[in-house]
Protein backbone atom coordinates (compact mmCIF):
# COMPACT_ATOMS: atom_id res chain seq x y z
CA UNK A 1 0.00 0.00 0.00
CA UNK A 2 1.67 3.78 -0.98
CA UNK A 3 1.66 6.54 1.12
CA UNK A 4 -0.90 9.56 1.12
CA UNK A 5 0.81 11.75 -1.09
CA UNK A 6 0.76 14.74 1.15
CA UNK A 7 1.87 12.29 4.16
CA UNK A 8 4.86 11.84 1.16
CA UNK A 9 5.61 15.36 0.78
CA UNK A 10 5.73 16.18 4.35
CA UNK A 11 8.09 13.42 5.02
CA UNK A 12 10.55 14.26 1.70
CA UNK A 13 10.40 18.04 3.42
CA UNK A 14 11.14 17.27 6.82
CA UNK A 15 14.17 14.39 5.30
CA UNK A 16 17.44 16.13 5.30
CA UNK A 17 19.05 16.08 2.05
CA UNK A 18 23.02 16.24 1.85
CA UNK A 19 24.28 17.62 -1.44
CA UNK A 20 26.27 15.74 -3.83
CA UNK A 21 30.26 14.94 -3.37
CA UNK A 22 30.38 16.94 -6.26
CA UNK A 23 28.47 19.85 -5.19
CA UNK A 24 30.42 20.27 -2.03
CA UNK A 25 33.38 20.07 -3.76
CA UNK A 26 32.75 22.58 -6.37
CA UNK A 27 31.78 25.11 -3.13
CA UNK A 28 34.70 24.42 -1.21
CA UNK A 29 36.96 24.66 -4.62
CA UNK A 30 35.20 27.82 -5.52
CA UNK A 31 35.55 29.71 -1.99
CA UNK A 32 39.07 28.60 -1.01
CA UNK A 33 40.35 30.41 -4.47
CA UNK A 34 38.30 33.62 -3.71
CA UNK A 35 40.52 33.46 -0.72
CA UNK A 36 38.57 32.48 2.24
CA UNK A 37 40.46 30.15 4.95
CA UNK A 38 37.73 27.31 5.24
CA UNK A 39 37.50 23.96 7.30
CA UNK A 40 35.50 20.76 7.20
CA UNK A 41 32.70 20.59 9.79
CA UNK A 42 30.71 17.50 11.16
CA UNK A 43 27.51 16.77 9.26
CA UNK A 44 24.88 18.75 10.26
CA UNK A 45 26.45 20.21 13.03
CA UNK A 46 28.85 22.68 14.15
CA UNK A 47 32.05 21.17 14.96
CA UNK A 48 34.90 21.37 13.11
CA UNK A 49 36.66 18.20 12.00
CA UNK A 50 40.38 19.03 12.38
CA UNK A 51 42.51 19.37 15.37
CA UNK A 52 44.09 22.74 14.56
CA UNK A 53 41.56 24.01 12.41
CA UNK A 54 42.36 27.79 12.89
CA UNK A 55 44.41 29.13 9.85
CA UNK A 56 41.92 26.53 7.75
CA UNK A 57 42.37 23.29 5.74
CA UNK A 58 44.49 22.89 2.80
CA UNK A 59 42.59 22.09 -0.36
CA UNK A 60 44.03 18.71 -0.64
CA UNK A 61 42.11 18.23 2.71
CA UNK A 62 38.63 19.86 1.72
CA UNK A 63 38.24 18.14 -1.31
CA UNK A 64 38.87 14.39 0.42
CA UNK A 65 34.70 14.67 0.87
CA UNK A 66 32.88 12.24 3.96
CA UNK A 67 29.87 11.63 4.08
CA UNK A 68 30.35 12.42 7.98
CA UNK A 69 32.16 15.67 7.23
CA UNK A 70 29.53 17.45 4.50
CA UNK A 71 29.47 20.39 6.19
CA UNK A 72 31.74 23.69 5.13
CA UNK A 73 33.50 26.24 7.87
CA UNK A 74 34.59 29.60 7.16
CA UNK A 75 37.47 30.89 9.92
CA UNK A 76 36.41 34.20 10.97
CA UNK A 77 39.84 35.33 11.37
CA UNK A 78 39.93 38.99 10.02
CA UNK A 79 36.16 39.08 9.28
CA UNK A 80 33.06 40.02 11.14
CA UNK A 81 30.09 38.04 10.83
CA UNK A 82 26.72 39.19 12.41
CA UNK A 83 24.93 36.73 13.72
CA UNK A 84 21.34 37.53 14.18
CA UNK A 85 19.82 34.55 16.60
CA UNK A 86 16.53 35.96 16.49
CA UNK A 87 13.12 34.03 16.32
CA UNK A 88 10.79 36.92 16.05
CA UNK A 89 10.32 38.01 12.34
CA UNK A 90 9.46 41.50 12.57
CA UNK A 91 12.23 41.75 15.59
CA UNK A 92 15.09 39.91 13.31
CA UNK A 93 13.72 42.32 10.55
CA UNK A 94 13.70 45.89 12.75
CA UNK A 95 17.30 44.70 13.88
CA UNK A 96 18.59 43.81 10.06
CA UNK A 97 17.28 47.30 9.17
CA UNK A 98 19.36 48.49 12.16
CA UNK A 99 22.40 46.98 11.07
CA UNK A 100 22.36 48.32 7.19
CA UNK A 101 22.03 51.86 9.21
CA UNK A 102 25.42 51.07 10.21
CA UNK A 103 27.43 48.26 8.33
CA UNK A 104 27.11 48.33 3.93
CA UNK A 105 24.05 46.52 2.50
CA UNK A 106 25.79 46.19 -0.66
CA UNK A 107 28.56 43.19 -1.15
CA UNK A 108 28.21 41.60 2.58
CA UNK A 109 26.89 38.21 2.54
CA UNK A 110 23.91 36.81 4.06
CA UNK A 111 23.57 33.55 5.17
CA UNK A 112 19.73 32.32 5.61
CA UNK A 113 17.95 29.19 5.83
CA UNK A 114 14.46 28.56 5.02
CA UNK A 115 11.70 28.46 7.62
CA UNK A 116 13.83 30.45 10.09
CA UNK A 117 14.41 34.57 10.26
CA UNK A 118 17.81 33.85 12.13
CA UNK A 119 20.65 35.10 9.38
CA UNK A 120 24.74 36.05 9.70
CA UNK A 121 25.91 39.07 7.48
CA UNK A 122 29.64 38.98 6.88
CA UNK A 123 32.34 41.41 6.26
CA UNK A 124 35.71 42.05 6.45
CA UNK A 125 37.17 43.35 9.36
CA UNK A 126 38.66 46.82 8.96
CA UNK A 127 41.37 46.33 11.45
CA UNK A 128 43.26 43.72 12.66
CA UNK A 129 41.04 40.12 13.81
CA UNK A 130 38.72 41.37 16.45
CA UNK A 131 36.94 38.89 18.78
CA UNK A 132 33.40 38.17 19.20
CA UNK A 133 31.20 40.70 20.95
CA UNK A 134 27.45 40.12 21.76
CA UNK A 135 24.57 42.06 23.22
CA UNK A 136 21.02 40.65 24.92
CA UNK A 137 17.74 41.06 23.61
CA UNK A 138 14.51 40.96 25.00
CA UNK A 139 13.83 38.31 22.59
CA UNK A 140 17.43 36.06 20.97
CA UNK A 141 20.60 37.85 20.92
CA UNK A 142 22.91 39.69 18.69
CA UNK A 143 26.44 37.76 18.59
CA UNK A 144 29.15 39.61 16.08
CA UNK A 145 31.73 36.80 15.88
CA UNK A 146 35.48 37.41 14.75
CA UNK A 147 38.76 35.73 15.72
CA UNK A 148 38.92 31.97 17.03
CA UNK A 149 35.41 30.97 15.71
CA UNK A 150 34.39 29.47 12.77
CA UNK A 151 30.95 29.93 10.72
CA UNK A 152 28.95 27.41 8.92
CA UNK A 153 28.72 28.53 5.64
CA UNK A 154 27.68 25.07 3.40
CA UNK A 155 25.68 22.24 4.59
CA UNK A 156 22.82 21.48 6.96
CA UNK A 157 21.76 23.25 9.62
CA UNK A 158 21.10 20.87 12.98
CA UNK A 159 17.75 21.24 12.08
CA UNK A 160 18.20 19.23 8.72
CA UNK A 161 17.58 22.50 7.01
CA UNK A 162 20.08 23.80 3.96
CA UNK A 163 22.12 26.53 4.24
CA UNK A 164 21.31 29.18 1.72
CA UNK A 165 22.74 32.75 0.86
CA UNK A 166 20.33 36.00 0.01
CA UNK A 167 20.06 35.80 -3.53
CA UNK A 168 23.17 32.81 -4.00
CA UNK A 169 25.86 35.29 -3.58
CA UNK A 170 27.63 32.91 -1.00
CA UNK A 171 31.72 32.74 -0.22
CA UNK A 172 31.84 30.78 -3.70
CA UNK A 173 30.54 33.79 -5.62
CA UNK A 174 32.28 36.91 -4.15
CA UNK A 175 36.07 37.46 -3.72
CA UNK A 176 37.03 38.11 -0.40
CA UNK A 177 38.91 40.85 -1.51
CA UNK A 178 35.85 42.10 -2.65
CA UNK A 179 33.87 41.78 0.64
CA UNK A 180 32.63 44.90 2.22
CA UNK A 181 34.24 45.84 5.26
CA UNK A 182 32.85 47.27 8.81
CA UNK A 183 34.65 48.93 11.01
CA UNK A 184 35.19 48.64 15.21
CA UNK A 185 33.47 51.83 14.74
CA UNK A 186 30.47 50.94 13.17
CA UNK A 187 30.31 47.65 15.31
CA UNK A 188 30.27 49.25 18.34
CA UNK A 189 27.67 51.90 17.36
CA UNK A 190 25.37 49.15 15.72
CA UNK A 191 25.72 47.29 19.17
CA UNK A 192 24.64 50.25 21.46
CA UNK A 193 21.80 50.99 19.57
CA UNK A 194 20.88 47.98 19.13
CA UNK A 195 20.98 47.12 23.28
CA UNK A 196 19.11 50.72 24.16
CA UNK A 197 16.28 49.56 21.54
CA UNK A 198 15.69 46.24 21.97
CA UNK A 199 18.12 45.13 24.69
CA UNK A 200 17.36 44.27 28.28
CA UNK A 201 19.57 46.98 29.23
CA UNK A 202 22.75 44.75 30.15
CA UNK A 203 26.12 45.94 28.85
CA UNK A 204 27.18 45.09 25.11
CA UNK A 205 29.72 41.83 26.27
CA UNK A 206 33.33 41.47 24.38
CA UNK A 207 35.58 38.15 25.18
CA UNK A 208 38.59 40.20 24.62
CA UNK A 209 39.15 43.88 26.20
CA UNK A 210 38.06 46.21 23.15
CA UNK A 211 38.35 50.28 22.86
CA UNK A 212 36.66 51.71 19.98
CA UNK A 213 38.20 54.07 17.76
CA UNK A 214 37.04 57.64 18.86
CA UNK A 215 36.22 58.10 15.40
CA UNK A 216 34.50 56.48 11.84
CA UNK A 217 37.43 54.02 9.53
Amino acid sequence: MSAHPQTSARLMASTPIIASPEEICAFRGSAHANGYRLVRVATRQKRPIAHKWSEGESLAALMKFELGSANTGLVLEGLRAFDLDIDDPELASAVTALLFKYAPRHNCLIRKRMGSSRIAVLYRAAEGAPGKRSVVLTQGKVEVLGSGQQLVVDGLHPSGMRLDWTNGVSPAVLPLEQLACVSEYQVSNFLNDVSATFGKGMPVNAEIPFFAPQGPV
